[in-house]
């Protein structure tokens, strides 16, 4: 998939541009720059093995209906509906595990 996120990459660029020339600057919002393309991208940097969400869903059942799951997520986006799921701390044995429950597959 070379190439294939290449509009993404520059506008992740720019906008690190922009935070390193006015660090006191508050991005109030980035939305405008998020769109499907983003998304995808980011789905395809996570893994996809990792436990099911707060939906129960893998990442593998999130894939089989993944354009409009995306543009599912995209909408709840730009509307202000989305809420990001907690982060919670889980107990396995005598080891603490931290698991992100939450298979959005976003860098929001």
């Amino acid at each position: 998939m070379p190439g294939h996120f290449d509009n993404v990459l520059t506008v992740q660029q720019r906008i690190a541009m922009l935070a390193q020339r006015s660090p006191d600057f508050a991005f109030f919002s980035l939305a405008h720059y998020i769109d499907l393309e983003w998304l995808e991208a980011a789905y395809h940097r996570t893994r996809k093995d990792g436990v099911a969400g707060v939906a129960d869903v893998t990442g593998k059942e999130y894939a089989e209906n993944l354009h409009d799951n995306l543009q599912n997520l995209l909408d709840r986006l730009k509307s202000g509906t989305y809420k990001a799921p907690p982060v919670t701390l889980r107990e396995r044995s005598t080891q603490k595990i931290f698991t992100i429950i939450c298979r959005t597959f976003s860098t929001v």
